[in-house]
């Protein structure tokens, strides 16, 4: 068990009125080549992600249950708005307004993921 003082990476704060909403879904292969670049504290159970490779970028939600663990993903996007919407999320606000804004459906945090279809 980690403590809160042992802990690295940082925790996500709580939503605030003004936050957007992003749209998760199932993993799917679309950049051969990707690494993640920063991530939230594993401490918690719900643990964010900033994948970049190729010049684009997504976030990736890891829900740890117990057994199997549940991942959802945003859809592609420019590094410079995965960035922004990275530093969003870690506040929990909207990107700043000169802050380059993303193609998707804006969900916070510990929203539902969207079922396919």
């Amino acid at each position: 068990m980690i403590t809160p003082d042992e802990c690295l990476s940082p925790h996500l704060t709580m939503a605030q009125r003004d936050h957007y909403r992003l749209e998760w879904r199932q993993p799917y292969l679309t950049l051969e080549r990707v690494r993640p670049v920063t991530w939230t504290c594993f401490c918690r159970a719900t643990v964010y992600e900033l994948y970049e490779g190729g010049g684009r970028a997504f976030l990736r939600r890891t829900v740890q249950l117990d057994g199997s663990p549940e991942t959802r993903e945003t859809s592609l996007m420019s590094i410079s708005k995965a960035r922004a919407i990275w530093t969003a999320l870690l506040s929990g606000r909207k990107p700043s307004p000169n802050a380059p804004r993303a193609s998707v459906e804006y969900a916070s945090p510990t929203a539902m993921p969207r079922t396919s279809t």
